[in-house]
């Protein structure tokens, strides 16, 4: 989820770290309650437009890794692995003081997307960076009408057999599948030097976002749920373009190098792991989030979730620091 300390860009650090504060909403709406499918209230109204403007996170997430191109060694594929290690076997630890249910090995490893047991980005992510030394080889090697060429036929391919369901490895962008045509897609965007002003991002991220709102209201009403769903999927190009519009928005802003900046974006990934990188940590979060929606309403109810989201981002980053320190440690006694 990082990039080398040379590539660093302060202003795209910002954007990983508010692409994991977008996908932190997204977990706190759809998944705590959907909107009714006649969407008869304006809190359904409400949902369907947050979900519908953060739901680009994932991808800015994966873009950002393409655009930089994900350099694969060992230090780094342990680096990953150690933070996924070590928050699973925190929540894993506070899981066993606090639940009665008995924990074993399978618990632990179903964290990484083994034994049907979820955790579907960090298995799809580590599939990406086994498979970028290829993907790197074949962006360094294609002319750029081959590299083109490749990139539009791949989502052709996945917007039709995607969004129609006609073959299972795509799963609505779940999968390394989809993470490998959006890094090739920001492969293909740097190749070109494609240039956007920042004004024009804005509007066709909130154009995308209310022509997604649009197909969603009418499917809705005329019930072609089918169609609806597909509106809310990571494969939905207006999704992917939310997410080029995001990432050209953040790097067209004027460069710099913050090192506080940096430091909290390379714990970011924590914020994830800590709600949703086990299912106990997945039923926590509902249970907080399931509460505050039956507690509190309209005005109140959004500052309880905004104070909410926050502490966890917050914790998220404040407990990540000792998993930095100890990888420090650790590759220094190595080294020497």
């Amino acid at each position: 989820m990082t990039v080398s300390a040379i590539q660093r860009n302060s202003n795209i650090e910002i954007l990983r770290m508010m692409a994991m504060l977008m996908v932190l909403i997204l977990h706190s709406n759809f998944l705590i309650s959907y909107p009714s499918d006649s969407l008869g209230s304006i809190s359904d109204y409400i949902k369907v437009a947050v979900q519908l403007t953060n739901i680009s996170a994932v991808n800015v997430f994966v873009f950002i890794s393409g655009w930089f191109g994900i350099k694969a060694n060992k230090k780094g594929l342990l680096n990953f692995l150690w933070q996924v290690f070590y928050w699973v076997l925190l929540l894993l630890i506070l899981q066993s003081f606090i639940s009665s249910e008995p924990i074993c090995a399978k618990d632990f490893f179903m964290c990484f997307g083994l034994f049907n047991g979820g955790g579907w980005f960090v298995s799809s992510y580590l599939a990406l960076y086994l498979l970028s030394p290829i993907l790197n080889s074949f962006v360094k090697n294609a002319s750029n009408k081959q590299l083109f060429s490749v990139t539009c036929a791949f989502f052709v391919f996945q917007t039709l057999w995607g969004l129609t369901l006609s073959v299972g490895f795509i799963l609505m962008g779940y999968s390394v599948f989809s993470f490998i045509g959006i890094y090739l897609l920001a492969q293909t965007i740097k190749r070109y030097n494609i240039v956007c002003n920042r004004k024009i991002c804005i509007v066709i991220f909130i154009l995308c976002s209310l022509f997604n709102f649009v197909i969603y209201y009418i499917t809705s009403k005329i019930g072609i749920y089918y169609v609806r769903d597909m509106v809310v999927a990571y494969i939905n190009p207006l999704v992917i373009i939310q997410a080029l519009a995001l990432f050209y928005f953040a790097r067209l802003t004027p460069p710099c190098n913050n090192q506080y900046i940096n430091v909290l974006s390379s714990s970011c990934f924590a914020v994830y792991l800590l709600h949703v990188g086990t299912p106990f940590a997945i039923e926590s979060f509902k249970k907080v989030m399931l509460f505050i929606n039956a507690q509190y309403f309209g005005i109140k109810y959004i500052l309880v979730v905004s104070f909410t989201l926050l502490t966890i981002y917050t914790l998220a980053i404040i407990i990540d620091q000792p998993r930095r320190w100890l990888w420090l440690k650790l590759t220094y006694l190595i080294h020497n």
